[in-house]
């Protein structure tokens, strides 16, 4: 990705957090709701029988 309009600063800082992330926004970020699993169970299929 061209990153000649950053600054360094900017270039260095980019992809990274600029402070830690708290255990309640992760949390709220990697949320995965019941309209989600159905839609990964529906894409996925039917399960494989157990071996």
């Amino acid at each position: 990705m061209p990153v000649e309009f950053l600054t360094d600063e900017q270039a260095e800082a980019y992809g990274k957090f600029a402070e830690e992330p708290t255990r309640p926004e992760l949390e709220r970020f990697f949320y995965v709701g019941c309209a989600v699993w159905a839609a990964g169970r529906q894409r996925r299929g039917p399960r494989a029988p157990a071996a």
